[in-house]
């Protein structure tokens, strides 16, 4: 057997083993670990600090480590930065999968990552976080020899200068450079996870825009509510619950392994399982 089905077998035999959610502050990640939650997995969730030398562990986490506790689930909160590889090993190891769920300053507006860089906050820029931080954070999973990496992503990633993209897409990604540095995350992290000597094999979950969506009740959400596709053509909008579900399931999914998928909403039933 090659490195995908031990990686795919070691993932659903250590239960122990944390998912550690990249990240954690965001909408995204927050859907991502309560359905971890719900499928009674643990979690360590990570993001940078927001002041230096201070832990700062939002409210609704607290809550839901008290949760936790008392169903006799792991969930901890770990400080790291993405760009930053010294801060990520002590999460990593042990760890059965990783969910990158960073994103840097939105550039729905140009203005967003003009401003980001008066304020000098360059780690949060797109090319810090959606590439280098990518990069990084895959390297350190393969080093790790942690089994997954699911990395949420955007749709257009590919195809930033299509017409049918200039058309489709909401142009502040776009001219931000937001997808340019996201397919390079995207390309690198492949990289990374495809070498011959790693153990780490990736899944690309490329969102469709998600906007201001409805992330809560992420363990609600069921295939039949999912529409997967390849080749970077979508258009159209998805929540971050329907996302987030995506991402924890394509940790299980044999068919997930090594590959790269868009998620769009579906009122219609698409397929019979995640793994189809």
């Amino acid at each position: 057997s090659g490195p995908g089905t031990r990686a795919a077998q070691y993932a659903q035999d250590c239960p122990e083993c944390p998912t550690v959610v990249v990240g954690a502050r965001g909408k995204t990640a927050r859907a991502v670990i309560e359905r971890l939650l719900s499928l009674g997995e643990p979690v360590i969730a990570m993001a940078r600090e927001e002041r230096p030398g201070v832990m700062q562990i939002p409210t609704w986490f607290a809550d839901i480590m008290v949760k936790a506790q008392f169903r006799g689930l792991r969930a901890e909160w770990m400080q790291g930065d993405a760009t930053k590889p010294e801060t990520l090993r002590k999460a990593f190891t042990g760890a059965k999968a990783v969910v990158f769920c960073a994103a840097g300053t939105k550039g729905d507006e140009v203005g967003d990552s003009i401003g980001a860089l008066l304020n000098r906050d360059g780690g949060n820029m797109p090319k810090a976080v959606d590439n280098q931080g990518v990069v990084t954070v895959a390297h350190e999973a393969v080093a790790a020899r942690v089994s997954r990496l699911i990395i949420i992503s955007a749709a257009g990633a590919a195809r930033p200068f299509r017409w049918s993209s200039l058309l489709k897409q909401p142009l502040g990604p776009i001219m931000s450079g937001r997808l340019k540095w996201k397919r390079q995350g995207e390309l690198g992290a492949i990289e990374a996870c495809t070498r011959n000597e790693s153990q780490t094999t990736y899944t690309v979950v490329r969102a469709a825009e998600m906007g201001d969506s409805k992330w809560q009740q992420s363990f609600l959400v069921k295939a039949s509510s999912v529409s997967l596709h390849q080749g970077d053509y979508i258009q159209g909008n998805v929540t971050r619950a329907t996302v987030a579900a995506t991402a924890v399931e394509a940790i299980f999914a044999p068919g997930a392994r090594n590959a790269v998928f868009e998620v769009q909403g579906s009122s219609t039933q698409q397929r019979d399982g995640w793994d189809k």
